[in-house]
């Protein structure tokens, strides 16, 4: 296999992983009504729904929509970078690179998974919002498998890389923009102008 085919391969997988793990690992969220009790959906007659007082800055969490990223939880870039890793140790006998990890040895693939878990935990412990916390992590995640995935493709160390970080930042990007879109929050718990997401109005019945 030439030096390109390599390349075009290993890219490639990065891509497809960036891509497909966000829908892959989605999530259903619970959307509470703007309004101050679901039960006004069922009274009869042409009573206003209450309004919905505006949210300001120091609002908490609970009073708004809820989301997967709001809890420390492991995300799909975070089981995709343990697999990929023991695909290229246990099977391609490969070496683990990362020296926080390295002590682990063969075993390195199944600590990684609690290792990821318990640095968002302490990262949050710090004062770190759940959502920026979880994406932080899962983007490092993602650079671990689309340069494990290049690896594995005979891609070199320095190309691989390069798509890790690509792989990485697109996956931050996405996740930020998708978590402001459904939930009108930037991941450190900012109140955005963007408009309520779709199904979240709950309408007064004809």
């Amino acid at each position: 296999m030439d030096q390109m085919t390599r390349l075009i391969l290993g890219m490639s997988c990065g891509l497809i992983v960036t891509l497909a793990l966000p829908a892959c690992t989605a999530q259903p969220y619970s959307k509470e009504s703007r309004y101050s009790s679901g039960s006004d959906m069922h009274h009869v007659g042409n009573t206003a729904p209450e309004k919905q007082s505006t949210p300001v800055a120091g609002d908490s969490i609970s009073s708004q929509s809820r989301h997967p990223l709001d809890s420390v939880r492991l995300g799909g870039s975070d089981l995709a970078d343990a697999g990929t890793t023991g695909v290229g140790m246990w099977i391609n006998g490969g070496a683990e690179l990362n020296p926080a990890l390295s002590w682990a040895g063969p075993l390195v693939p199944i600590v990684t998974i609690p290792a990821k878990y318990a640095m968002k935990k302490g990262i949050v412990a710090t004062g770190v919002k759940a959502p920026l916390a979880n994406v932080a992590v899962e983007s490092g995640s993602m650079f671990g498998t689309c340069f494990n995935l290049a690896s594995l493709a005979a891609v070199e160390p320095i190309t691989a890389s390069l798509i890790g970080i690509t792989c990485g930042g697109i996956y931050a990007v996405r996740q930020n923009q998708r978590y402001q879109r459904e939930t009108g929050r930037t991941l450190n718990g900012q109140i955005t102008n963007q408009t309520p997401p779709p199904g979240n109005t709950v309408q007064a019945p004809i």
